[in-house]
């Protein structure tokens, strides 16, 4: 009995083992989140297929212009950072064109097409138009989550024609000057309210929205896009 007692207890220890080993919900590892964003106007509708510890070809499907995913908050994906022995911790993200299925060449079009996600991490990837090629923009979301006096917001530049854009609101409260292409202001606090908002280049008023309502306790994220002579701002909330 003794000797069938330990070959059980073995049994169970091993099975644990593996278990915690690739459990794809195992509370023990490391955490990466991730918010991606469609922000090429000039490039076709195209499929992402993503590779990750928890997710395995995980396709989404016809991701076309100012699509978000997830649509708000992140997708909250396990291990990150350095590879483990199993080549666990990066992201692979492929695009694939809508109308063929085929590849993009990534010596062309995409790249960087793997991607380190650092553990414990929020990061928002951009894709976007850059001289007619589809690049992938990757930010790193650093803030402390609002209470519920105030809310916090930010500015992308996702075009390569307006090498500074700023910002603003018409009462002067929002001010993120000068984002340069391909680039991120910094978080700032914003009451609530009803926002007037305007985007220029310095010189010139590039877009408009006299109706932005700006809510307590949010994380918004403001993006520049579209293609060449074309302007548009839309939002996520993180």
């Amino acid at each position: 009995m003794k000797v069938w007692h330990l070959l059980g207890l073995l049994l169970l220890l091993t099975g644990t083992a593996c278990k915690n080993k690739n459990n794809f919900v195992d509370p023990d590892r490391k955490r990466s989140f991730l918010h991606v964003v469609n922000g090429a106007d000039d490039s076709p509708t195209f499929d992402i297929s993503i590779n990750y510890f928890n997710v395995n070809n995980l396709v989404i499907a016809d991701f076309f212009y100012n699509r978000n995913w997830p649509i708000s908050g992140y997708a909250d994906l396990e291990e990150g950072g350095e590879a483990d022995e199993f080549g666990h911790g990066k992201l692979w993200i492929t695009a694939l064109i809508d109308t063929n299925s085929s590849t993009i060449p990534d010596d062309t079009v995409m790249m960087p097409r793997e991607i380190k996600l650092e553990a414990d991490q929020k990061s928002t990837l951009c894709f976007a138009d850059s001289s007619g090629k589809l690049v992938i923009v990757k930010f790193e979301d650093e803030f402390t989550a609002p209470d519920d006096t105030f809310a916090l917001l930010r500015f992308i530049n996702l075009k390569q024609d307006v090498p500074a854009a700023t910002l603003k609101s018409g009462d002067g409260v929002i001010q993120l000057q000068d984002i340069s292409s391909f680039a991120a202001s910094t978080y700032m606090a914003v009451p609530r309210g009803n926002y007037s908002i305007e985007v220029n280049d310095g010189s010139t008023v590039l877009f408009t929205d006299p109706d932005v309502d700006i809510l307590e306790g949010q994380v918004y994220t403001f993006y520049l896009s579209g293609r060449p002579g074309v302007h548009n701002l839309d939002y996520f909330i993180h």
